[in-house]
């Protein structure tokens, strides 16, 4: 070390200098701090994340159904009323008996072809084939976003109706169905006729649906000792002017019920490659001699 004072050469440790005697100051050299290295954050977990996600939106792309925002089983999600529809005529039919049987009626609308059938209907020739213009008639005019709701609705509550209309004939299938009039004078109360018909009936009859056969027109027209003509080919082309579809199919679905056979006739139609309910009270329907009050639904034994 050295004088502070005179630069005099000093011993390690001396805290005065001999030849002038100064007092040594104490040099404190001063620490430096080596920043250490700072922790690497993983990505591991964003990479999870990430991967949870894109998983998460594959999912529900490819398999709408699962959505927690799907309305009814078969549905394709919550601000649509009509599913994702079929890959046949055949297998739209046994989806609607199956939600039937288990009371599902959100599922039973959702094989019904409605958003589709809005917007592709061509209201002129629903029109030009009746040659009047009704309330009481499927006609759906999407001038503006509020019509097209509106028209969604319409549509809803037809086919509803015809879901009534299918439950309460196999609830009797000896009610006067034109009108759906039931006299209360056959009961001897209003409270017994009630009772007679709602709710329990229903839902005792629904579980015990069974699926036994699809059945074309053909064979419905051969059952009633017909056949396909030009006038019925004629039909099915206009309808499918009228929905606007890609395809236009009758079809009917043979099923036990409560121990009795019947059949539910619907008129098919294929949008974007896939198969929906058009109508219950159409071509096939009307020719097997269903009226128009009974959705679609008839007995085995009216053929015999």
């Amino acid at each position: 070390m050295y004088c502070t004072n005179c630069n005099n050469q000093l011993p390690e440790g001396s805290e005065f200098c001999p030849v002038c005697g100064a007092k040594q100051l104490k040099i404190v050299e001063p620490v430096v701090k080596v920043p250490s290295k700072a922790k690497k954050k993983s990505n591991v977990p964003m990479i999870i994340i990430s991967l949870i996600l894109v998983v998460a939106v594959v999912v529900l792309f490819l398999f709408p159904g699962i959505s927690p925002f799907s309305k009814g089983s078969l549905a394709g999600g919550s601000n649509r009323v009509e599913g994702r529809g079929a890959n046949s005529p055949e297998e739209v039919l046994e989806n609607y008996l199956e939600a039937m049987k288990n009371g599902d009626i959100d599922a039973m609308l959702a094989c019904c072809a409605v958003e589709s059938v809005v917007d592709n209907m061509d209201p002129e020739k629903v029109i030009d084939r009746s040659q009047v213009l009704s309330p009481y008639s499927q006609i759906y005019v999407n001038n503006g976003d509020v019509m097209r709701k509106i028209n969604i609705e319409n549509r809803r509550g037809w086919l509803t109706k015809e879901i009534y209309r299918q439950l309460f004939r196999l609830q009797d299938k000896d009610a006067t169905f034109y009108g759906m009039v039931i006299a209360a004078s056959e009961f001897d109360s209003i409270d017994d006729m009630i009772d007679e018909y709602f709710p329990s009936k229903t839902d005792r009859i629904l579980p015990s649906i069974e699926c036994k056969d699809t059945i074309t027109l053909e064979k419905i027209l051969r059952l009633r000792g017909e056949k396909v003509n030009d006038s019925i080919e004629k039909n099915i082309k206009i309808n499918k002017k009228i929905y606007g579809c890609e395809e236009y199919y009758p079809l009917a679905i043979e099923f036990e019920c409560d121990g009795e056979d019947f059949y539910i006739g619907a008129d098919l139609v294929k949008y974007d490659s896939k198969w929906y309910i058009g109508d219950f009270s159409g071509i096939i329907s009307l020719l097997a001699g269903a009226g128009v009050n009974q959705g679609g639904v008839l007995l085995e034994s009216d053929f015999d």
